[in-house]
């Protein structure tokens, strides 16, 4: 199969030949029988694509030529990954080939991009991305980088690009990231538990089956690996890790606190600002709560977001346990810094007043400030100056 070195908006152009199909030990060459195409990453299956047809109205030779006009996708500004394969008169698929398609710029006979049009990864691991197209062309990743080698932390899925100029004409190219980000694991019960003498054996139970799941005891690797159950017998902060089965990522529970004797803690976060908590993300089911400012009861939950300083009380029970903790918050330790924004002065949504950053801070695109105008435009004409400007660059086309 060739693809052209050029392409038009919303439409390709394509010849398929037998050369696409696996060797089926036939003695004559295979005539292609039948075409199909599909957008993005997900396959749906040999036979499910959308179907192809080609200019002669039969699929019945060697080399077919495709109807491009009737292979279309509605028009974007982000790239398209075009899948094409097709079936031969034995009624064998052969292989699927893949194309990135952009809406702007030339496109390359051969990767500028080494290696798969897509990688997958689990969330927090990097990749190394590689230049593979011409050495006479400066390029630029769509980051701003210009190593013929970057390294990428991606935290979702998306596509990484890069740009590739002599000067004349521009080439694009990306690679589909795929991000894989497993759920983490549930635990029955969670969050906060509160134990007394009165409280009954009972079993933490991880909902996830692994032969690797690992339980921890405040930091330190209890009972045997593959367990999905662990009997508590003593207070402490509880945990497991193992390899998601779906996702063939590591992931891992968030704490339970088994405590048979709570104690409130006062704490800055992004979200919240000044809170109390018992040491814990969350709170158990079966916890009832009950709290008092100054004596005066208020509805809260876990963690509780201070409205001033004062007396905090906090009073839990569950079915076979009570217990009662309280703080004196004076005004002096509620430091103003403790409030969540953006803390980088490099940002446009910069806050000086905050002294914890939330992960809310924003960019100018490269080129502009953030009200979106250039930085330069010496001409007036929109289009800031030293910025490529993407297009079609064969000087005999009509656009």
């Amino acid at each position: 199969m060739r693809w052209p070195p050029w392409q038009k908006t919303g439409v390709v152009l394509l010849w398929l030949t037998a050369a696409c199909l696996p060797a089926v030990g036939q003695v004559d060459p295979a005539t292609l029988a039948q075409g199909e195409y599909f957008l993005g990453v997900f396959d749906p299956g040999e036979g499910q694509g959308v179907p192809m047809t080609v200019r002669d109205g039969t699929w019945d030779d060697i080399i077919e030529d495709v109807n491009r006009s009737l292979m279309t996708w509605p028009e974007t500004t982000s790239p398209i990954l075009i899948n094409v394969r097709v079936k031969d008169s034995s009624g064998q698929w052969g292989e699927r080939f893949r194309k990135v398609v952009w809406v702007n710029g030339s496109q390359s006979n051969h990767p500028l991009i080494a290696g798969s049009d897509s990688l997958s990864l689990c969330l927090g691991d990097s990749v190394q991305v590689q230049y593979s197209g011409p050495d006479t062309h400066e390029i630029t990743w769509e980051d701003g980088r210009t190593a013929d080698a970057v390294w990428v932390v991606p935290t979702e899925s998306a596509w990484f690009g890069v740009t590739s100029t002599d000067g004349l004409e521009t080439m694009v190219d990306s690679v589909h990231l795929e991000v894989r980000a497993p759920d983490p694991i549930s635990t029955d019960p969670s969050g906060y538990v509160l134990v007394c003498a009165a409280t009954p054996v009972f079993q933490l139970t991880a909902e996830l089956t692994s032969a690797d799941l690992q339980w921890f005891k405040n930091g330190t690797a209890v009972a045997d690996p593959g367990e999905s159950t662990l009997i508590i017998t003593d207070p402490g902060a509880y945990y497991c890790t193992a390899t998601d089965p779906v996702a063939q990522c590591p992931t891992s529970s968030d704490s339970v606190l088994i405590d048979a004797n709570p104690t409130l803690q006062l704490e800055c976060s992004a979200s919240l600002g000044w809170s109390l908590d018992l040491g814990t993300p969350g709170e158990s089911s079966e916890l009832t709560l009950s709290w008092s400012m100054n004596d005066v009861p208020f509805e809260g939950g876990l963690p509780l977001q201070l409205d001033g300083p004062g007396t905090y009380s906090l009073e839990l029970s569950t079915s076979n346990c009570s217990a009662a903790t309280s703080i004196t918050v004076p005004d002096s330790l509620l430091d103003p810094s403790c409030l969540g924004g953006c803390t980088d002065d490099l940002a446009c949504n910069f806050d000086a007043a905050a002294g914890l950053d939330d992960g809310s801070c924003f960019y100018a695109d490269t080129g502009y400030n953030c009200a979106g105008a250039c930085l330069e435009d010496a001409n007036g004409d929109g289009i800031c100056d030293g910025l490529p400007v993407l297009g079609c660059t064969v000087v005999s086309a009509c656009n």
